[in-house]
């Protein structure tokens, strides 16, 4: 049996957060420790990529993505709802030129 370590609060950044990768493998992962109490309540998602989402659109692309990819017995409504709301999203494009 796999023994959960608890960590500290976090600020954690995805970049690339609507692509592939991140929406098939590490949200279901970061929801899975999440809902194993390894992810303290406090901690937060910042999801940034190019496309223009609010929070909530973000969020709404994150559920779809995990009701896909974690395992149906797995998802719990009440754990999901407060794993979304540890989500933020920027929208940002490091390659861009920026005048200032």
């Amino acid at each position: 049996m796999a023994k959960i370590i608890p960590v500290r609060v976090f600020d954690f950044v995805v970049f690339g957060a609507t692509g592939d990768l991140t929406l098939r493998k590490l949200l279901p992962a970061l929801y899975y420790r999440f809902r194993d109490g390894q992810m303290p309540a406090d901690s937060r998602v910042i999801g940034a990529a190019r496309s223009a989402l609010t929070d909530d659109a973000f969020r709404e692309k994150a559920q779809r993505a995990l009701e896909e990819h974690v395992l149906p017995n797995d998802l719990d409504s009440a754990v999901l709802r407060r794993f979304l709301d540890r989500l933020n999203y920027i929208s940002l494009d490091a390659a861009a030129d920026k005048a200032d």
